[in-house]
C-alpha cells in the first residue's frame, strides 16, 4: 500500500515583518476656529500620511520635519519625524488618522476645535 504525507509545517511561510509603530507630541489636539496646532509624529514608514474624519471639523497637512530629514542623513538617526499641522474649522471633535507604507500601524489623533479666539481691538 503506497501513502504519503502532507504536513501543514510553518516552515513554507514567510515571517511577517515586525510592526513599525507611530508616536504623537501631543496624543490629543485641542485648537480654536481658523488657528492652527502641530504634532510632531515620530516612526512609521513612508510614505505618511494623514486625513481627518470630519474636514467641516478639523483638516490637516503632514511633512517630513525639516529638522529630521537633516538628522535622518546622519549616521546616527533612530527615527523619521513628520509635522502634523491641524487647522480648526468650526467647533466639535474630529479623530486624525495617521498611516505610513508596509507594516506602519496606523495612529489616530483625537482633535477638540473650540470657538474662535477672540479678536483684540
Amino acid at each position: 500500500m503506497a501513502g504519503f504525507f502532507v504536513s501543514c509545517d510553518d516552515k513554507d511561510k514567510k515571517p511577517e515583518p515586525p510592526k513599525v509603530t507611530m508616536k504623537a507630541n501631543p496624543a490629543e489636539v485641542t485648537v480654536n476656529v481658523d488657528a492652527t496646532a502641530q504634532v510632531t509624529i515620530t516612526g512609521g514608514v513612508e510614505p505618511l500620511k494623514v486625513v481627518s474624519d470630519d474636514e467641516k471639523i478639523a483638516t490637516a497637512t503632514i511633512k517630513k520635519s525639516e529638522d529630521a530629514t537633516r538628522a535622518f542623513t546622519s549616521v546616527n538617526a533612530k527615527e523619521l519625524t513628520h509635522v502634523v499641522t491641524v487647522k480648526g474649522v468650526k467647533e466639535g471633535t474630529a479623530k486624525l488618522k495617521v498611516t505610513g507604507a508596509k507594516n506602519t500601524t496606523p495612529l489616530t489623533i483625537p482633535v477638540t476645535v473650540k470657538p474662535a479666539a477672540p479678536k483684540d481691538k
